[in-house]
């Protein structure tokens, strides 16, 4: 997933395999939960999210389960790792990078309702940092 300006998918392609035991998966609440392991290109969610960490993102069925936080995300063909809040009154998303240099924008209902975007999953964990932080 892109920290950045996007990655387009073509194909999904398994990059590693990792086992999780039912013991950690109970105590961090993601027992039962699909999840995926998803790798993050780019740097505009320093701060949170490095370029290459693996993360553990657990899968949603339901939008409302992922209303806010750090979430992936498609926009057309293009899948994004960012920060998400839903606005209620709007029925959309602002949409917002950790990182300053990058400016956040806002997803309305039309894109929604019309296809274009969708919350795939939240971001549980760091699964492997590539990087050393501070």
């Amino acid at each position: 997933a892109s920290a950045g300006g996007g990655a387009l998918v073509i194909a999904e392609h398994p990059i590693a395999r990792f086992e999780l035991s039912t013991r950690w998966l109970q105590q961090n609440n993601l027992h039962n939960k699909k999840l995926t392991v998803v790798p993050v290109r780019g740097d505009s969610m320093e701060g949170t999210l490095y370029d290459g960490d693996l993360t553990l993102v657990s899968l949603v069925d339901d939008p409302a389960d992922a209303r806010e936080g750090v979430c992936v995300l498609r926009f057309d063909d293009e899948i994004f790792v960012k920060r998400i809040q839903y606005d209620f009154k709007s029925k959309g998303y602002s949409i917002t990078s950790d990182n300053s240099a990058y400016s956040g924008f806002f997803v309305d209902a039309d894109d929604i309702n019309a296809g274009r975007f969708s919350v795939l999953g939240r971001v549980e964990r760091v699964l492997q940092r590539t990087r050393k932080v501070d």
